[in-house]
């Protein structure tokens, strides 16, 4: 049996109770009763973070498919878009099917109605496909080596105990207990 790290837990498949950890690393192992490590993680005690248990309930998040159409997402009530990505860090950045698929449009509309933009998950690094690029040149805010789910709770978060955007920048791009991958 795996044991998973909580902050690296990933969705279990559709229709099924198989549970994984992202990268497919589980942090340990149960067998014959006895727990045995996979990998020799080191982790320090974090600094300790003023926060209450207060989650922001004005975060959309938005899983990317073909043929989404941006006109019918609504962002009243929002402060906070997290738009999935697919397995390599990109979505539609084209035009090419129609504005109301591009998320570089949807973009433009969240800045116009003053909502921040989140895209997750992406490994950092400086061979990011170029639609990944454009993306952020419009103005999208990449959660660098961050699960979804683990991004998802960091918004949430951070948007629930802080109103100053450098400190909910700070949050989110810190550490607090592993959940930042690589």
């Amino acid at each position: 049996m795996q044991v998973h790290q909580g902050n690296r837990l990933a969705c279990s498949l559709q229709l099924s109770g198989d549970f994984f950890s992202v990268q497919g690393e589980s942090a340990m192992q149960y067998e014959n009763h006895a727990f045995s490590a996979f990998s020799a993680r080191t982790s320090t005690a974090p600094d300790l973070i003023p926060l209450t248990a207060s989650f922001s309930d004005r975060i959309l998040m938005i899983k990317p498919y073909p043929g989404l159409d941006y006109r019918h997402t609504d962002l009243a009530n929002v402060d906070a878009v997290l738009h999935d990505l697919y397995h390599s860090g990109t979505a539609c950045a084209s035009e090419q099917w129609g504005n109301q698929h591009s998320l570089i449009e949807f973009i433009k509309r969240c800045k116009q109605q003053h909502v921040d933009i989140y895209l997750a998950p992406a490994i950092h690094s400086p061979d990011a496909y170029q639609s990944t690029l454009t993306l952020l040149e419009h103005g999208a805010h990449m959660l660098w080596n961050l699960s979804i789910e683990a991004a998802y709770v960091k918004l949430s978060l951070a948007y629930g105990n802080f109103d100053d955007q450098q400190q909910i920048v700070d949050f989110i791009e810190r550490d607090i207990a592993g959940e930042h991958l690589g």
